[in-house]
C-alpha cells in the first residue's frame, strides 16, 4: 500500500486519547514517576493493569497538549505505522505533514533513517512542549518500525516526552 493511500484510509479515532472512568484509583507513586520522566517512559504491565488508563489520566492533567496513537496489529507496517504517527503529530502541527511529504517527494522511503533524521530536524523546530503516547506499542514487531524509532530517538526534540506502552 502506497503512503497516500494509507493516508486515506486512517482510521481518525486512533488518535483520540481514551476518556478516563469518573471513578479512578489514584496512583501518586506511578503519577511521580510519570512526571520525572521526561523525555522517554516506557510503562510496562501486564495486560489489564490500567495502563492506558494511567496514561491517559497523566496526559489529561500534565498541561501539555499531546499527539496519542492507539496501535493495533494492522499498524505493524512501516507505511502505515508512518501514516498514523504523522496524522498525530500533524493533529497538533499541521506543518508537519507539509514537511515530511516534501522529503518523501525527494526520493527517501518514509521507512529510511533520513526520514527519520528529517522528523526529528521538523520536531525540533516546534517551540512548544509535547508528549507523543504511542499506546500498545508492544504489537509492533516490524524491525524496519523500531529501526525508525531508534533512529527518531537519537536526536529527540529537547520538548518532547514520548510514552511507550507495553503488555
Amino acid at each position: 500500500m502506497g503512503h497516500g493511500a494509507a493516508a486515506r484510509s486512517l482510521i481518525h479515532t486512533k488518535l483520540n486519547r481514551p476518556r478516563v472512568a469518573a471513578q479512578l484509583i489514584e496512583r501518586p507513586r506511578l503519577d511521580a514517576l510519570l512526571e520525572a520522566g521526561r523525555t522517554l517512559t516506557i510503562v510496562t504491565a501486564p495486560a489489564g493493569y490500567g495502563k492506558t488508563t494511567l496514561i491517559s489520566d497523566w496526559v489529561q492533567r500534565c498541561g501539555m497538549r499531546y499527539a496519542w496513537l492507539s496501535l493495533d496489529a494492522s499498524d505493524n507496517d512501516a507505511t502505515v505505522f508512518l501514516s498514523y504517527l504523522t496524522a498525530a503529530l500533524a493533529a497538533l502541527f499541521p506543518s508537519i505533514q507539509q514537511e515530511l511529504a516534501v522529503g518523501s517527494r525527494m526520493g527517501a522511503s518514509l521507512a529510511s533513517s533520513a526520514m527519520a533524521h528529517k522528523l526529528a530536524d521538523t520536531l525540533d523546530k516546534i517551540d512548544e512542549s509535547f508528549v507523543l503516547v504511542l499506546d500498545d506499542y508492544h504489537v509492533i514487531s516490524d524491525p524496519t518500525i523500531h529501526l525508525y524509532l531508534s533512529e527518531l530517538l537519537h536526536y529527540p526534540p529537547p520538548i518532547c516526552a514520548w510514552s511507550w506502552h507495553r503488555a
